[in-house]
């Protein structure tokens, strides 16, 4: 009886225990010892379902496209597994991609990650990409393909800011800096850009870095930025912004020798807020302290010099320029002042903040205090008289001047003047003049009676002009208080110093008084 003999290889080897198992075309559906439904196709083992219970393979109905297990209690158990998506896997692993395209419309949209997952595995990333719906797998295939289009669009769709820096990547790879900046950019990974401004030198990329990064509140990116542009002033700011005012100190110390009074001003001005008062005395400013910081004067020379020096070189004479390092700004600034190719121009430096003792304000020494003067003889009620002492020869003749003769036809209205003067309570003795114009060298002291007169005696007067001549010339003591009543009165001592008066101005004061 003849009979035949089948020759099979071996596909592949699966290190697990099967209890059950059915053939589906070119697929192996089993249960193992886990309880596990897995399938087997390509290669590639794919889990279902987990079970709780032991169950058994009862078969697949591709008309429904379900697979049936059963237990020993007979109860029945579906699971939903598409026959499309086997036939299309299978047509894969055949590497028959025309009936693989024809069968693709049948798989459900829900099915199309999963069936692009399994060609991923079999290494047809572009197949994967073109069947898959998910972005982040579709970005991720892109990207293994090194599709910069692709991956462009994604990444404007999903506004991811990995997704950004992983484009960054690829386009340095393929050397599209234009893209890579746009990436880093919109992943505002400054970090990176100031990388790529400083390899590529474009200072607007570089100036742009600065902006964005300080409204980001990233400063020191933002401080390197403008530190490597020149634009020292810009960087002062972003540390007195970030209250970094030591910092500043040393910078302006350095860099900006002019703004240092202002920063000193500053620190001090922060550390009493602090309550550190003893802390902020012992700031020495350089603007103030001049001999306690040599070369001070240099260094303001310097920064002028080296502002007017400031031009853009280009990049094919880096070979022929002095690094910074190797280069003595102040020799320089010294030897170009010597040749007359630089003149400094002293600015007045801004000290900016000082202490509040510095800031007291002080009256004129030359301003006469006559508002005190007058405001402190409205408070005086009653001025007590002077005592009587003998003057120089000129002021008795002054004096007898200023003092008329007093007749008894006019005493009654003189008391009656008299009495609605201010000091109308005060008995003062008056005085009668004997000769109206004495000779120099036998003047005498005039005879004084007491009557209930209030005209000041000679003596009180030669007194009080000698004290008013002596703070008009030295303005270095107070007005007494006689003086300030004689400044009510307007008597202008600056335009007459010898107080030359005749009888009608005598009259019209005592009027007047």
């Amino acid at each position: 009886m003849p009979f035949f003999v089948l020759e099979t290889e071996a596909l592949s080897e699966i290190p697990e225990i099967v209890r059950t198992g059915v053939w589906v075309g070119d697929c192996f559906m089993y249960t193992n010892s886990l309880n596990r439904i897995n399938y087997y196709v390509g290669g590639e083992i794919v889990t279902i379902s987990h079970l709780d219970r032991v169950m058994y393979l009862l078969g697949y109905v591709s008309n429904e496209n379900r697979l049936y297990l059963g237990d020993k209690e007979m109860s029945i158990v579906s699971f939903e597994l598409s026959l499309a998506v086997l036939e299309y896997q299978t047509a894969v692993m055949r590497k028959d991609f025309e009936t693989a395209d024809q069968v693709l419309p049948t798989i459900a949209k829900e099915q199309r990650t999963r069936v692009a997952h399994f060609l991923e595995k079999q290494g047809y990333r572009q197949q994967a990409l073109a069947v898959t719906l998910d972005n982040e797998h579709k970005f991720d295939l892109a990207l293994q393909l090194g599709n910069l289009s692709v991956c462009y669009e994604l990444a404007l769709e999903m506004e991811n800011e990995q997704k950004w820096l992983q484009l960054s990547e690829l386009a340095t790879k393929c050397g599209d800096f234009n893209l890579v900046q746009e990436c880093l950019t919109r992943a505002q990974a400054f970090g990176s850009l100031i990388l790529l401004a400083s390899a590529s030198s474009n200072k607007e990329l570089m100036s742009t870095i600065g902006e964005h990064s300080r409204k980001n509140g990233q400063f020191n990116i933002a401080f390197l930025s403008n530190f490597v542009l020149g634009k020292l002033d810009q960087c002062l700011d972003i540390l007195i912004e970030n209250q970094r005012l030591p910092e500043a100190a040393f910078f302006v110390r350095t860099y900006l020798p002019s703004q240092i009074g202002r920063i000193v001003g500053l620190w001090r001005e922060k550390l009493k807020q602090m309550n550190m008062e003893r802390s902020a005395q012992a700031l020495a400013n350089p603007t103030d302290y001049e001999n306690l910081f040599p070369g001070l004067i240099d260094t303001y020379k310097t920064e002028q010099y080296l502002k007017q020096e400031i031009k853009t070189n280009l990049a094919r004479d880096y070979p022929s320029i002095t690094p910074s390092w190797d280069r003595n700004p102040i020799a320089e600034m010294k030897e170009a002042e010597e040749n007359e190719q630089f003149s400094y121009h002293p600015v007045q430096s801004n000290k900016g903040i000082t202490d509040e003792d510095e800031d007291e304000n002080f009256s004129d020494a030359n301003e006469s205090p006559k508002q005190v003067a007058s405001s402190q003889i409205k408070q005086a009620s009653v001025v007590p008289p002077p005592t009587t002492t003998n003057k120089s020869s000129t002021e008795s003749s002054v004096l007898n001047k200023l003092i008329p003769t007093v007749d008894t036809s006019s005493a009654a209205s003189t008391d009656r003047a008299r009495s609605q003067s201010p000091m109308n309570n005060t008995t003062v003795p008056t005085t009668t003049k004997k000769d109206s114009t004495p000779p120099p060298s036998s003047i005498k002291p005039t005879t004084t009676t007491t009557t209930s007169s209030t005209i000041p005696q000679a003596s009180t007067i030669s007194k009080a002009v000698t004290d008013i001549k002596s703070a008009v010339t030295g303005r270095k003591t107070s007005l007494s208080d006689l003086e300030k009543e004689l400044q009510e009165f307007d008597i202008d001592l600056d335009k007459d110093d010898d107080l030359q008066f005749d009888d009608d101005d005598v009259d019209e004061f005592l009027k007047d008084t």
